[in-house]
């Protein structure tokens, strides 16, 4: 037997559910973070509309102000 063999043979079912608990923690924290990007994007998207709306309204205001002064 190698050290290999002598190794594999020490490992504990607790190792095992170790392993198996490091993994899905990995891919939780993988989601998360895809979840965060997904977040981050949205959070652009939005303050872009934001800042859109804000330059229509603006435009509205001064098409009203220009017909409010061109009636008698």
């Amino acid at each position: 037997m190698t050290s290999r063999d002598n190794h594999d043979l020490d490992v504990t079912p607790y190792d095992v559910r170790l392993q198996r608990y490091r993994r899905h923690a990995r891919r939780w924290e993988q989601r998360a973070k895809a979840k965060e990007r997904k977040l981050a994007d949205a959070r652009r998207t939005i303050s872009s509309l934001v800042d859109q709306l804000d330059a229509i309204a603006d435009q509205l205001d001064n098409l009203t102000t220009r017909l409010n002064r061109q009636e008698p």
